[in-house]
């Protein structure tokens, strides 16, 4: 009963954050034509990843994009990433390229709300980990966060409805990524 109990909950915690996410980003279907040519310093370029495989350039709304690894090597340039700061760098050779941007563009409000419904999450993964279905001293809390999960989902329903930048986009999947892993790792 326990398991039902707690794989019900997940469910609509996920259901509810998987609507959340898809209402903040917007999905863009894309062409990608194989007869796009691109030249660097009068050479045909193949653009490749970074394990060397062939990798396609494509336009969009009259804009060309080409892999930024790619094209910066090819002219000779360091291409770094900071996974943390989900951040590329492209640097001329010896340049340190491991600062970090004086600012973030992330409102305090978006990073509040956002952290403290991961700290919702956390507490509630937490209650569910000793929740035992015998204890009725437990029903208590459970309700509390109940009503703590309505609040939490109505704000970030109310995130989802601003017009978030892409880092703060970034920082809100993350976070559900995380919260998702999280809810599953408690069934």
């Amino acid at each position: 009963m326990k398991t039902i109990w707690k794989a019900l909950i997940i469910v609509v915690i996920m259901a509810t954050l998987a609507v959340i996410c898809f209402a903040a980003g917007t999905l863009v279907s894309i062409n990608v034509d194989p007869s796009i040519k691109i030249l660097v310093n009068g050479q045909e370029f193949h653009p490749k990843d970074a394990k060397g495989n062939d990798v396609m350039t494509f336009t969009y709304n009259g804009t060309t994009y080409c892999p930024l690894r790619a094209l910066a090597e090819a002219y000779g340039l360091e291409v770094g990433y900071d996974s943390n700061l989900k951040m590329a760098t492209v640097n001329q050779p010896g340049t340190k390229s491991n600062e970090t941007p004086s600012g973030t563009s992330i409102r305090k409000e978006i990073k509040d709300a956002i952290d403290s419904y991961e700290a919702f999450i956390d507490e509630y993964c937490e209650f569910m980990k000793s929740y035992d279905t015998s204890d009725y001293t437990l029903l208590t809390k459970y309700a509390s966060l109940l009503t703590k999960m309505t609040e939490y989902t109505s704000k970030m329903e109310e995130i989802s409805k601003k017009d978030l930048n892409s880092e703060e986009l970034s920082y809100y999947t993350q976070v559900y990524l995380r919260c998702a892993q999280k809810l599953s790792a408690i069934q």
